[in-house]
């Protein structure tokens, strides 16, 4: 038995040494590739525990516009009832709570419309003033004759957080407020308001 087991492998030899070439370089591979996925697997729970933090981090910063914005906010008056013209197109109507705003801009035969906004400025939590602006189309007014103060209700929505602007308050109400709702009485919104 020993005698055949020389001669087979004198006569199979080199096939017997490739075929253990070949199987441990396949293992070496294996080995590898299994090196390989678990670094890859560390980077990319490396990757996915940074890109969880900067989201928690930037729903924080979020969150704490967000709670600037909640609730009902008392404004404040900012000038009396005027009309002010600036510049060609341009122009500024003061109605007390209110400055609104807009300009047009004339293309050949017609007059293109630019964003007409108003300006106003609402108490914060800390009894701090800020002066924001929306745009016209994004105001709702609620009037209502008992209201001594008039408020501001601000009423957002977002997906993506890496698409919003956190840059100022500002952005973040251009970029996620959906629409306020204005309470007030009848004396406290102008009856007209006139726009280019």
């Amino acid at each position: 038995m020993l005698n055949k087991i020389k001669n087979f492998w004198r006569a199979h030899k080199s096939e017997i040494l490739l075929m253990v070439y070949v199987i441990l370089i396949m293992m070496f591979i294996c080995v590898l590739t299994l090196t390989w996925a678990k670094f890859v697997g560390k980077q990319e729970a490396r990757i996915q525990k940074v890109n969880d933090e900067a989201i928690t981090q930037r729903k924080e910063f979020l969150d704490g516009y967000l709670k600037t914005l909640d609730g009902e906010h008392e404004l404040r008056r900012i000038g009396k009832k005027d009309v002010e013209q600036t510049a060609i197109g341009e122009f500024k109507t003061h109605h007390g709570y209110f400055l609104f705003s807009g300009s047009s801009s004339v293309n050949g035969n017609y007059t293109e419309n630019t964003k007409q906004t108003m300006t106003f400025a609402w108490e914060f939590e800390d009894n701090t003033y800020a002066m924001s602006k929306i745009e016209i189309i994004r105001v709702r007014v609620l009037l209502d004759d008992s209201v001594k103060i008039p408020t501001i209700s601000f009423y957002y929505a977002y997906g993506d957080i890496w698409g919003i602007n956190m840059q100022s308050l500002q952005e973040v109400i251009d970029d996620i407020v959906v629409y306020v709702v204005i309470k007030c009485n009848n004396e406290q919104w102008p009856q007209s308001i006139e726009m280019p």
